[in-house]
């Protein structure tokens, strides 16, 4: 039996401020601060956890956190009159069980089952991006199944997850006035996949791995707002766009690599390993829309790593790391944001991108004393 009782208590306090160091024309006094909305958020955490063995085979257990979250918001930069206090009392339950299927020195076989409910606040962010209605916390429950295999050599894992949310908070494609994205609560969402991995080791000099994951992404009724400028009223076009993917949330991605140690016996206790490295990022959503003429393409890339570490004095260790990134030179973009307007009885829709570095190196130095 397994029983641990913990907990923490953490306390945040964020000075937002704004002084003017200059300006063309005078007539400002020197660091006139022109805005000051503080912030402070308290957070109150008790747990405790149970693990206990059931015969040689089944391990089931169980945990359960209290959290308190106090926020106190001073206001926002562009509404210095609006300051939210936000309470929260969240109860977040886990209970699981392994089987283990073999258990020896060579060889570990399990599967796994949990099951949860966790409970998220907002951040001040959300609270800013929504001055007047107040952004509600997300609550998930989750499911897992999964299995794993340890032998010798090999090393495999496979895992399915179902997570469905109440009022996730998702990127929305849109930045507010420093760049910054915005969320919005959608009422129901969920998450599900499957997850695998492999690694397999055929001799000291050499490693092969690689991990795919395959998802489904959904927001199950989703409402876009666009600010129409020909309305006179200034209210939104209003579109209902039912069952929706997820902004930033690609459906696949994976990666694989290879690395070498050529030399097993070096003097001095020196490593040298070379590590061969790729990665594919499926299409992606600039917004909820599940729009592809807002979306940002798959992409690939390879990158290599090159390690040196030698055991020599005055050092306990000196290493050398060399990172050759985007050997191939891809010209790719992996964010971005949009928006959508109506002028002259038109839609517009613009795309933004951040173009990502082509071939780019770093090479660092560590010293250990």
């Amino acid at each position: 039996t397994q029983l641990t009782l913990g907990g923490g208590w953490n306390q945040y306090t964020g000075k937002h401020y704004g002084n003017v160091l200059w300006a063309l024309d005078g007539g400002v006094p020197d660091n006139y601060r022109w805005y000051n909305t503080d912030a402070q958020k308290n957070d109150l955490n008790i747990y405790v956890k149970l693990q206990q063995r059931a015969g040689n085979k089944l391990r089931p257990f169980g945990d359960l956190q209290y959290r308190n979250v106090a926020y106190n918001i001073y206001g926002f930069r562009d509404n210095p009159d609006v300051k939210p206090i936000a309470l929260y009392n969240f109860i977040n339950p886990k209970a699981g069980v392994t089987y283990m299927i073999a258990e020896n020195g060579y060889k570990v076989e399990k599967i796994y089952a949990s099951v949860a409910v966790a409970n998220k606040e907002p951040n001040r962010n959300d609270f800013e991006a929504s001055p007047i209605t107040q952004p509600k916390h997300e609550q998930l429950y989750d499911v897992e199944v999964g299995y794993d295999r340890n032998i010798s050599k090999l090393h495999l894992n496979a895992n399915y997850f179902y997570m469905y949310y109440r009022n996730q908070l998702v990127l929305t494609g849109q930045i507010n006035d420093v760049g910054a994205y915005t969320r919005t609560n959608v009422p129901t969402s969920y998450r599900t996949g499957i997850e695998a991995q492999a690694a397999y080791v055929p001799n000291y000099w050499l490693k092969v791995f690689a991990n795919a994951t395959y998802s489904q992404n959904i927001i199950e009724d989703f409402t876009e707002y666009i600010d129409n400028y020909d309305n006179p009223t200034g209210a939104q076009d209003v579109v209902n766009h039912g069952t929706t993917d997820i902004a930033f949330s690609p459906n696949i991605i994976g990666a694989a690599g290879v690395t070498f140690s050529p030399f097993r016996y070096m003097q001095k206790e020196q490593v040298l390993e070379l590590d061969i490295l790729g990665k594919y990022v499926g299409q992606q959503y600039l917004d909820n829309t599940g729009n592809s003429s807002r979306s940002i393409d798959p992409y690939g890339l390879c990158d290599i790593r090159i390690r040196y570490f030698i055991q020599t004095k005055p050092f306990k260790e000196l290493g050398l790391n060399l990172a050759l990134n985007n050997i191939l030179n891809k010209q790719y973009v992996s964010n971005g944001y949009t928006f959508s307007y109506v002028s002259g009885g038109a839609m517009t829709t613009a795309n933004y991108y951040y173009p990502q570095a082509g071939f780019n190196f770093l090479l660092g130095l560590t010293l250990k004393f």
